[in-house]
């Protein structure tokens, strides 16, 4: 599956893990040998959000996940308690 963020896109293929992290652990972890890729947010729980996205289009077998389609919806709904 790809994935976009930030005008960057990554296959997941290419990664052994995905998993949190980041000093504030507010990131998202690509894990490659030897090295990763971060994928930061504001905070913990658009993290979580879009790690459970993530996985959930994985699940449906979806081949592309835009993030930036949806983190800045995200981002106003929790602003105004949508």
């Amino acid at each position: 599956m790809y994935i976009k963020y930030l005008d960057n896109i990554h296959n997941l293929n290419n990664y052994h893990s995905i998993v949190k992290g980041g000093v504030k652990d507010n990131c998202i972890h690509l894990l490659e040998e030897g090295h990763f890729i971060a994928i930061e947010f504001l905070n913990t729980d658009s993290r979580d959000y879009i790690l459970s996205q993530i996985w959930y289009e994985i699940t449906e077998n979806k081949k592309f996940f835009d993030i930036d389609d949806i983190i800045e919806t995200y981002y106003e709904a929790k602003k105004y308690n949508l």
